[in-house]
């Protein structure tokens, strides 16, 4: 049920790249990534609020920003491999079967979703 959400939200952002370019693959794969990552960023801002945890030892390693770049780069890569020309192909069939105000309805939650979790974010820390 995740996957689909977000086979969903790729998938319209992959639609609204397509008008632009020939390849959205990567386009639309590092918006999923960077809308992964707010909903991460937020579900660690409402842990560390909830228990009243401290993340600064963390912080405070000497590898602390190598080591999350190295990371994110990892898990934008595999969403890179994840979404595969086939993939994609079954995803955006789905997508369009859907109705037009269906679709048009999922790139909104996609936009609206992404900035209300960076906004809730920003109030928890």
């Amino acid at each position: 049920m995740i996957m689909k959400f977000y086979n969903n939200i790729f998938a319209s952002a992959y639609r609204s790249y397509d008008k632009y370019e020939k390849s959205p693959r990567y386009r639309a794969g590092s918006f999923l990534f960077v809308y992964m990552l707010s909903s991460f960023s937020l579900i660690l801002a409402i842990i560390k609020k909830a228990f009243a945890l401290n993340f600064s030892v963390v912080r405070n390693y000497p590898g602390y920003q190598v080591l999350s770049l190295l990371i994110g780069f990892f898990f934008l890569i595999l969403i890179w491999k994840y979404y595969t020309n086939d993939k994609i192909e079954t995803i955006i069939k789905d997508f369009e079967a859907k109705p037009t105000g269906e679709r048009k309805l999922w790139g909104f939650i996609a936009v609206i979703t992404f900035i209300l979790q960076w906004v809730g974010f920003i109030f928890l820390i």
